[in-house]
């Protein structure tokens, strides 16, 4: 062991293990800030067991100090800094942390609860440049890799607003490791007054917090702001849509938590989501990576993000609750998209966006190398997405229900999708397509086997859209929704075998507004139904135009009751629909085939 007398000039309280002496010393060569007037630790007298309280402030003068068997370093008022402790066993404060102080061997924190101080970690705030951004980065990560390293859980952070240089080349393994880091089982706990922002470059990605390959994280608290106003968007080069901007990105993350975090102004999503590595080709897991699972995120506010809020690219089980969701993808139109490239809005430009992929190999073979499965949306506010408010790319089982929308909902490829006691309320301002629930069908050229299946869509409330419902695909169930003050289609029928609609209130004083629509022209609906349904509009309650079934599986449409200010049924060039128990009025008819009309009013 070094055994070692240390003198400062400094003062400091006098306790049984630092000793002082009343004599005046030359300050001649102090330059310290911390450096004060007459202390003395004699680390030679300490034994096994022992703790030491630290009331001044000390400069270790480079030295390095093995401490005695489970010696205990306690703050008490003052500071070590300047060298490095080695540790035999034994317990260190966290308040006696700081960027100028080495610790080693084997030692625990005393509290496992760490508070982050700034002035201690060489922190500078406030507008700055690449290498003090770089510096307040760096010094972060070195703070929670020694917190993390001493068996710290908690990492507290508050009363700060820096900007932090977390630029990287590339999307992936880049973005992690210039971002600030956040391991397994530790909580970064912002205070209300933590704002980290992006340092403005012109780097494709960035993420302020990242965490891979970890389990158990907890994000709480703070502001994340990204510099999408500030950022320079270089073209001709690789990924040059700058789209990869993140506030929280986690890559194989498993049973984790962000919670009460808002972040505003990203180049690309505040949040995101996927897999160190593709899957197999079956879509299992492949040896030796990690996979997100069992994400929670709640309370949180996600705002402004250039590409999506949200992107859920490969996660098994994760909800989001109780948050708000706005304006993604804001800023207009892009005349020479792909060009030039800015703040504005790229592409999908939705406030979440559940988009695994999924690919074909040459001999025909699916490859499921990301999935988005078990999801749960539940009592957020959505509001002013560019596109829309959820885009079910490629995912499955998804449950949306309590939540408020002003752009609405879209797909492309996905099964098991659940959607009910939500609130629509249009937007008129969002140039988005205007459909509250836009749900179509997808068949894929390589098999001719549609996909999108088994949507169960209930209990809504739509109002003010151009279209309320628009369902394509197989085996969906639509009921009990309310849809009014529509411009165009209550409902719009569009491609698909086994699908019902029944108990839904459809009504629109709007001009030239119909209630059942089929589009596009010439599409074919088998095994379907239209039950005990209100339709009161303006111009046609129900207009089918080519539309076909097959006779043994007509449309039945049953128990409805059709109102409108033009024509309550019309039907034309369309075969094998069944209308019955039904108040219709005259059904107009128009080169049908094989429609049979039974007990009619």
């Amino acid at each position: 062991m070094l055994s070692i007398l240390l003198f400062a000039n400094f003062s400091c309280a006098q306790d049984e293990y630092l000793p002082t002496d009343n004599t005046t010393p030359d300050t001649s060569e102090v330059n310290d800030p911390r450096v004060e007037q007459n202390c003395e630790i004699d680390f030679t007298s300490l034994s096994s067991d022992e703790v030491l309280n630290i009331s001044c402030d000390l400069d270790l003068n480079g030295q390095t100090i093995v401490l005695p068997q489970n010696t205990t370093l306690k703050f008490d008022g003052g500071s070590l800094f300047n060298g490095t402790f080695v540790f035999n066993g034994g317990l260190v404060d966290g308040k006696l942390l700081n960027i100028d102080l080495q610790i080693s061997g084997s030692v625990k924190l005393i509290d496992t609860h760490f508070v982050f101080e700034k002035e201690k970690w060489d922190i500078v705030e406030g507008n700055t440049n690449f290498e003090t951004a770089l510096a307040n980065r760096v010094n972060i990560n070195s703070a929670i890799t020694l917190v993390k390293e001493l068996r710290g859980n908690i990492f507290e952070i508050d009363n700060i607003d820096a900007y932090v240089e977390v630029g990287a080349l590339h999307f992936g393994n880049y973005t992690h490791r210039e971002a600030i880091q956040v391991p397994s089982n530790f909580h970064f706990k912002m205070g209300d007054d933590c704002t980290l922002r992006v340092q403005p470059n012109g780097n494709i990605s960035y993420a302020i917090l990242s965490s891979r390959g970890v389990n158990n994280v907890k994000i709480s608290g703070g502001h994340l702001i990204g510099d999408k106003y500030e950022h320079t968007y270089t073209t001709g080069t690789e990924q040059d849509t700058h789209e990869f901007g993140t506030g929280i990105y986690f890559v194989g993350v498993t049973n984790s938590e962000i919670d009460g975090v808002t972040v505003d102004d990203m180049t690309g999503d505040c949040f995101g989501v996927h897999s160190t590595r593709n899957r197999n080709p079956d879509g299992s897991e492949k040896a030796g990576e990690f996979y997100s699972k069992n994400i929670l995120i709640k309370n949180v506010t996600f705002r402004g993000a250039r590409r999506n809020n949200l992107s859920f690219i490969d996660i098994d089980g994760l909800t989001l609750e109780n948050s708000i969701i706005a304006n993604a993808g804001e800023g207009g139109e892009i005349s020479n998209y792909g060009d030039v490239y800015d703040w504005r809005g790229v592409l999908p430009r939705c406030n979440i966006d559940l988009e695994a992929t999924r690919s074909f190999d040459a001999d025909g073979n699916m490859n499921i190398s990301q999935i988005v499965q078990n999801i749960t949306i539940r009592n957020n506010e959505f509001s002013g997405a560019w596109i829309s408010d959820i885009n079910f790319y490629t995912c499955d089982n998804v449950d949306v229900y309590g939540n408020t929308f002003t752009s609405g909902l879209s797909n492309l490829n996905a099964q098991d999708i659940f959607i009910h006691d939500n609130t629509f309320t249009h937007d008129t301002n969002l140039p988005a397509l205007a459909i509250a629930i836009f749900m179509k069908e997808f068949v894929r050229v390589e098999t001719g086997v549609e996909e999108n299946l088994n949507y169960q869509i209930y209990n809504n409330t739509i109002e003010g859209f151009d279209t309320g419902i628009t369902v394509g695909g197989n085996n969906h169930n639509v009921y009990n929704n309310t849809v009014t003050n529509f411009v165009n289609n209550g409902v719009s029928i569009r491609k698909g075998d086994n699908n019902h609609f029944s108990g839904n209130t459809i009504s629109s004083n709007m001009p030239a507004s119909k209630g059942y629509y089929s589009f596009p022209t010439g599409i074919t609906l088998t095994n379907s139904s239209i039950t005990n349904e209100v339709i009161n509009v303006d111009e046609y309650g129900l207009l089918f135009k080519n539309l076909e079934s097959n006779p043994a599986s007509h449309i039945v449409i049953d128990d409805c009751s059709f109102s409108s200010g033009f024509r309550n049924v019309d039907i034309r060039n369309s075969s094998c629909i069944t209308v019955q128990n039904s108040e219709t009025g005259t059904i107009y008819q128009t080169n049908n085939t094989d429609i049979v009309l039974i007990n009619n009013n």
